[in-house]
């Protein structure tokens, strides 16, 4: 049953509260996601939160609200520029159906499968989103 954004990010909270890493392997056996990220520390050494630990909340909101499945969606894929220069490493990608599995991140057929990209910035402010 999907929830509201605000009440995944909640239950996120809650089942990962003791998180101490996030990495390729927690993303596919937590949430059935394809990742590409480092491993990285949910906390930062100020205690605040990671982007990583946004970014796995922000997932795993999609997820359980229903808004995408597990399988539609990719964390820090790298897609090549045109020129051959630095790749583009979008936070997430969010695509049409599941036919990118698999594919090479540089094929124009994958590129028109994009449907979403999110990019997920560390320490966000609390929002109420329509609380007073």
């Amino acid at each position: 049953m999907a929830i509201t954004m605000m009440s995944a990010f909640k239950n996120f909270d809650k089942r990962y509260s003791g998180l101490i890493e996030i990495s390729v392997d927690w993303y596919k056996k937590e949430m059935g996601v394809v990742s590409f990220v480092k491993s990285a520390p949910a906390r930062l050494v100020s205690g605040q939160l990671s982007e990583e630990y946004v970014r796995a909340r922000f997932v795993f909101a999609l997820i359980a609200s229903g808004k995408y499945s597990p399988e539609h969606l990719c964390v820090e894929a790298q897609l090549p520029k045109g020129n051959g220069g630095k790749s583009i490493n979008p936070d997430i990608l969010a695509f049409k159906d599941s036919s990118w599995l698999g594919r090479d991140f540089s094929s124009s057929e994958i590129r028109q499968n994009i449907l979403v990209v999110f990019e997920a910035k560390g320490n966000p402010p609390i929002f109420s989103w329509g609380q007073k």
